[in-house]
């Protein structure tokens, strides 16, 4: 692939996406975008806020206008864990990003989040969360150029991340 393509990192909440996505700019030096950051300036609210007072397919929307405006500048990407939702935003991750999908066991990915102050964590059962994983991994792998197992260590995955976008 040539070296101005960007990469999009897709896959569930603490599956790494903003984490590996800073690294993996910093060592390409290139943009580095945070599309829930993106989707909540462009909506100027909070994401929970957002999808409480407007709902999930506002939220939807919200982050297909951001991913929209996010495109052109090119880098890296890390989506929000529900953006592949939208078969529009499918369609745009695959016509201009190389969508790098960090998949894991939804046990490890559920452990990574545990204590956190995500929303979602208080608002849905374990059960919920495990069925909300299974309804979007089959769009993760719809949307994925690449898939890599997000239980390897940080340094790793940043190494084939760049090796993926060199090669």
């Amino acid at each position: 692939m040539a070296q101005q393509k960007s990469i999009a990192l897709i896959g569930f909440m603490g599956s790494g996406k903003s984490t590996l996505g800073r690294l993996v700019s910093n060592e390409l030096r290139v943009n580095f975008r945070d599309l829930d950051a993106e989707t909540e300036n462009l909506a100027g609210m909070r994401i929970p806020v957002l999808a409480e007072s407007q709902g999930e397919l506002a939220l939807r929307i919200y982050e297909t206008l951001a991913l929209t405006k996010v495109c052109p500048e090119g880098g890296v990407l890390a989506t929000s864990s529900g953006c592949v939702m939208l078969k529009r935003n499918i369609h745009i991750l695959k016509s201009a990003y190389l969508n790098v999908f960090l998949d894991a066991p939804v046990n490890i990915l559920l452990e990574r989040v545990a204590g956190t102050s995500r929303p979602i964590l208080k608002s849905m059962s374990r059960d919920e969360l495990i069925r909300l994983y299974e309804l979007r991994k089959p769009q993760y792998l719809e949307c994925a150029s690449v898939t890599l197992d997000a239980t390897l260590p940080v340094k790793t995955l940043t190494d084939r991340i760049i090796d993926i976008y060199y090669s």
